[in-house]
Order: C-alpha cells, then sequence, then structure tokens
C-alpha cells in the first residue's frame, strides 16, 4: 500500500464538495474571504484535502479543473507544497508525531511579519487544532487577534478537544459534514484507484475516507485481524503508538471496541449497557496510558481483565 494516500497533501482529486468550493472561491474573489476561518468536522473527511485544493485553485488555476475538482500533475505549486518548499503555505499539523511547542508558534508570528516577496496571499493552515495546548492557543490567539496583511489563517478542529472560546470567537467557523452514503462512495472510489486489500466491512460498519486509509494501512503493516483477540490487537497498537505517537492508533482502537460490541449485540452475547460501561473503561485506561505515559503491560493486563482474557 502507498503511504502517500496516509498524507492528504498528495491528493490530486478531491471526491465530494463542490457546492463549498464553489462559496470558498466566491467569497475570495469578491475579497470577503475571512482572514481567519475554521473548518469542523469528523477527523478524515477531506478537510485538509479541501484547503490544499481550494489554495491551488487560487493562486494556480491554469493547473486546477474546476468540473472535475482535481489538481494537474503539473502543478509546481503542488510539487513544492508536498516538498514543504512553498513559502506561501506554512503547514502546521498539532496531531503528528512531534507535538507543537509554544517556540513553534513565536517562529509563526516571526515569518508572517515578513513580507512575501511574490507579493501572493499566504496561508497558514493549522491541522488538528483540538490538539494544541493551551499555552500554544493562546500564542496562537495573539497572532489572529490581528492578521497581518494578506495573510489567512485557516484552522481546522476535528472537534476531539476542547477549543479555546476566544479564538472560536475570532474566526468564522463552516462545517464540513459527509452523508454515509458519501463516505462510502468515496472509500470505493479510493479502494478502485489505489487497488486496495480491503480489512474492514465498511459498507455495515462505515468510516470517515481518512480513517479508513489509516486503519486500512495499520492492519496490513501490524497485521491485525478483526477476527482476531481484540486485547491482542489493542496491545499491538498501543506498542506502535508508543514508538511513532500516531493518534490514528488510538482512534483505532476505539473504532476495534465499537466493532466489539456491534458483534456481540448482533450475536445477542451481551447487554449493551454493559458492553458500553466495559468500552468506556477500558478507553480511561488507554487515555490514561496515552496521557501519563504509563507502563505497557500493565494497562494491557487490567485491560485483559476486562476482556476475561
Amino acid at each position: 500500500m502507498d503511504k502517500t494516500l496516509l498524507e492528504p497533501e498528495h491528493t490530486l482529486k478531491l471526491i465530494s464538495y463542490h457546492k463549498k468550493m464553489n462559496e470558498f472561491q466566491k467569497l475570495y474573489n469578491f475579497n470577503k474571504l475571512p482572514k481567519v476561518i475554521m473548518l469542523s468536522g469528523e477527523k478524515g473527511i477531506g478537510k485538509f484535502t479541501f484547503i490544499i485544493h481550494l489554495i491551488i485553485s487560487l493562486i494556480d488555476k491554469e493547473n486546477y479543473d474546476f468540473k472535475n475538482l482535481s489538481i494537474s500533475k503539473k502543478s509546481l505549486t503542488h510539487k513544492q507544497i508536498i516538498s514543504k518548499v512553498f513559502s506561501n503555505i506554512i503547514i502546521i499539523k498539532g496531531d503528528n508525531n512531534i507535538s507543537v511547542k509554544i517556540e513553534d508558534i513565536r517562529k509563526l508570528k516571526e515569518i508572517i511579519l515578513k513580507s512575501n516577496l511574490n507579493e501572493k496571499p499566504r496561508f497558514v493552515i493549522l491541522d488538528d487544532l483540538d490538539k494544541f495546548n493551551i499555552n500554544c492557543q493562546n500564542a496562537l490567539l495573539k497572532i489572529i487577534e490581528e492578521p497581518p496583511k494578506n495573510n489567512y489563517f485557516i484552522l481546522i478542529n476535528n472537534k476531539k478537544d476542547k477549543i479555546a472560546q476566544t479564538i472560536q470567537s475570532r474566526s468564522l467557523e463552516f462545517k464540513f459534514f459527509l452523508r454515509e452514503s458519501e463516505k462510502i462512495f468515496i472509500i470505493k472510489e479510493i479502494i478502485k484507484k489505489n487497488d486496495l486489500e480491503c480489512k474492514f466491512d465498511y459498507l455495515n460498519f462505515p468510516l470517515s475516507p481518512g480513517k479508513f486509509v489509516n486503519f486500512n494501512y495499520l492492519s496490513i503493516k501490524e497485521k491485525i485481524d478483526l477476527d482476531q483477540s481484540i486485547v491482542t490487537s489493542i496491545g499491538n497498537l498501543l506498542k506502535l503508538f508508543r514508538k511513532t505517537k500516531n493518534n490514528y492508533c488510538i482512534l483505532f482502537i476505539k473504532y476495534l471496541l465499537d466493532n466489539n460490541i456491534y458483534k456481540k449485540i448482533v450475536l445477542k452475547d451481551s447487554d449493551l449497557m454493559s458492553q458500553i460501561d466495559n468500552k468506556n473503561e477500558t478507553m480511561k485506561l488507554i487515555d490514561d496510558f496515552v496521557l501519563f505515559n504509563l507502563s505497557h503491560n500493565s494497562t494491557l493486563q487490567l485491560i485483559s481483565e476486562k476482556f476475561n482474557e
């Protein structure tokens, strides 16, 4: 499986969001696009991909197909974005392997105070903003209170953790949403285009396209089988998280727990409330493991007891 599938900035075709693309382009063309906007919605539904496509459609129009929402392979701008050498786009991700530090926000302030040599607008993308700690959010607030001229701030909120109310009040929020049928259609297109080995029953247990791609990759790479012991799968994913700090490992565990409940209820193997309580208690153990850097073995032992393994 091509690992670039896990990186939304590589996605040449945007599936869905035609209406939103038209709305944003009109706002920009009429000089009404707010300097600070927030894209809110479930993780993995294409918010980051949408912004990359929007930016290229605005500043590299000759290499963007507006009808099909696709970026030309000839786009030098897109290649520069992927290579992280395009000065008009700054990307800071709050949910990657290295946590955002207060120094990163201070450095951002220094950069945006400098004028762009090419006089084109600068876009600052702050992905997984809900994962920024409170100090970083407060430092960011001081920047977006009075955005420098020709700078646009795009805040991506996956609504997993709270964002400071002061930041929310200084941005215009746009809510993104995909219907279950749209998720399934996009996943089918991804599978078909990339000839993927599919590990999930996404028809009966829908996922966002981004989660599907990442979970599928983890399943293949870490040899996680949905039919194997859930405790074994959780143990493997916790080990991988400890090594990589990839938050999709934790999201995958939640998915496996939900899937486990679904299967047991369908088989009438247990009552719903007891299964939900068990899941919540397990996630509390996992949250503590992440937050306090607890022992892998002791955490897994406690989880095993809850599943009688």
